[in-house]
């Protein structure tokens, strides 16, 4: 879906309502045909994903294995990869890699409970952000705050129909 085009008033030229009228028809047009054109390549590079899923399902599959393979002869022999590392042939390399510690954390909740029960609050971060309903209802209350300052106006906006993309999306037939 197009989002809507937006200019300020005071940049805007001096038209009549029949002018601005006329010109958002031919916006409506042209973002027609930039629906029809968005909806006929998106179908196109769709299309292009799945022969390609499907030209290459079964290279995948047998990648997936090889890989497999490999790594079930490398964790079979772990000391054959302990100096060198790798072990390289003309069509590449296989071997150990040394990798930094991961957390997987399993029950979000049970450690919660066991960070308070111990009182671990370094455990926890703790993340500060600006609240901008609350600091926008201040600056309303009090006046200017230090690096806030409240904006009001009105803003010209122009939105193309929805049904006009919605038909033009039908008419592509995709």
């Amino acid at each position: 879906m197009t989002s809507p085009v937006r200019t300020n008033l005071s940049d805007s030229r001096r038209l009549t309502l029949e002018a601005a009228d006329a010109a958002l028809q031919e916006l409506a047009t042209v973002e027609c045909r930039l629906e029809k054109a968005r909806v006929r390549h998106e179908a196109r590079v769709n299309q292009i994903k799945a022969d390609y899923e499907t030209a290459t399902e079964a290279d995948a599959a047998l990648r997936k294995r090889l890989a497999d393979e490999i790594d079930a002869v490398i964790r079979a022999n772990p000391d054959a990869f302990v100096r060198p590392r790798a072990r390289k042939t003309d069509f590449g390399e296989y071997g150990m890699r040394k990798m930094p510690p991961k957390l997987d954390i399993t029950d979000e909740g049970r450690l919660q409970e066991w960070i308070a029960a111990h009182g671990r609050d370094d455990l926890i971060e703790v993340v500060r952000k600006l609240d901008r309903k609350a600091i926008l209802t201040e600056v309303c209350t009090v006046g200017a705050l230090p690096g806030a300052e409240r904006v009001d106006g009105d803003r010209a906006y122009v939105k193309v129909a929805k049904a006009l993309l919605d038909r033009a999306r039908e008419e592509v037939g995709v």
